[in-house]
């Protein structure tokens, strides 16, 4: 039986005890959050002891830790958990900047703990099906690749997410998904541009990225917390037809070739169950995971190159920005 502690209750902690409470291999021993009120309340509902300080929380007997918190607060947290010599699960992204991450990966690998990285979008079933395609070559060789992620402004107690020191904004909170797909579906970025805007919700809530891969590919990436509804899509289009996935219609996954009809797949799965199933089956047998931390260090670091292009109104040299290194 795998003994859990999930730090940090807001929304994404209840995602990660709801996943958890269905694992028949897994008990939550330990809930953590600066809220008494919450932590009581979600130490009840899951059969957890409760606590608000890391301090207390860290002398529980566990086998891992769910990093749920705040982005900015997330380096310290995990390095604590490292230090009890506990495999450790944290929510995307990684860490706050490329120098975080790079320092998080080199301590977890000093203490010998395995440290996943919650990029949920390599777990959507139709994500999956679509990299499957391109790569098997059904469209042909590829031509142009675009994804939108689109969500209304992610409205919290503390709005740390409208801060762009806090959260990284649009490009490392909600554009990261896209970058780390993306990556694992055509290999290494080599240099991205990026332009952005506001609406006055947060410091970016508008971004469209421009990915060049090693291999000559080119995205375009667009993502928005200006929206009443949230949306998800992508099309690749190649020269011999398109793989089209879109949130907001009615048959969201269309696959469309030469002499082909149109294909719906559905899903059932929570890609957020399918996830943290795997990692906890990694803790297990010792597998590697789908999503390694050196992934984690490579969407933050394409993030952490869109926001200095916003700035600079110029191309970034990816290497520049991972030198740091």
């Amino acid at each position: 039986m795998i003994r859990v502690m999930v730090i940090g209750l807001g929304s994404m902690g209840e995602v990660h005890l709801e996943c958890f409470r269905k694992m028949d291999n897994v008990h939550i021993k330990a809930v953590v959050d600066l809220d008494e009120e919450r932590a009581v309340a979600y130490g009840q509902k899951y059969g957890a002891k409760p606590f608000v300080t890391i301090e207390e929380a860290m002398e529980e007997e566990v086998d891992v830790v769910s990093v749920c918190l705040p982005t900015d607060l997330r380096f310290e947290i995990v390095k604590q958990a490292a230090d009890k010599g506990v495999d450790i699960i944290c929510e995307k992204p990684l860490a706050r900047t490329v120098a975080e991450a790079d320092k998080l990966i080199a301590y977890c690998e000093k203490k010998s703990v395995r440290l996943f990285v919650g990029h949920v979008v390599r777990f959507y079933p139709e994500y999956n099906k679509a990299k499957e395609a391109v790569q098997n070559g059904a469209i042909g060789k590829l031509g142009v690749v675009r994804t939108v992620r689109n969500r209304a402004f992610p409205h919290r107690e503390t709005e740390w997410y409208g801060s762009t020191s806090r959260s990284g904004g649009v490009l490392l909170d909600l554009l990261v998904h896209d970058f780390d797909f993306l990556r694992s579906c055509f290999g290494e970025v080599i240099r991205v541009y990026a332009q952005a805007t506001t609406s006055g919700k947060s410091e970016i809530d508008y971004a469209l990225v421009t990915l060049r891969f090693e291999n000559d590919i080119i995205a375009h990436v667009e993502g928005s917390w200006a929206h009443q509804k949230d949306r998800s899509a992508f099309e690749f289009a190649g020269e011999k037809g398109i793989i089209q996935y879109d949130t907001s219609q009615t048959s969201p996954l269309v696959v469309e070739k030469e002499n082909d009809d149109q294909v719906e797949r559905p899903f059932k799965k929570s890609a957020f169950q399918a996830q943290l199933e795997h990692f906890i089956a990694c803790v297990e047998n010792g597998s590697t995971p789908l999503v390694s931390a050196g992934d984690g260090y490579q969407a933050v670091a394409i993030a952490e190159a869109a926001a200095q292009s916003v700035v600079s109104r110029q191309p970034v040299d990816l290497q520049s920005v991972m030198a740091k290194r």
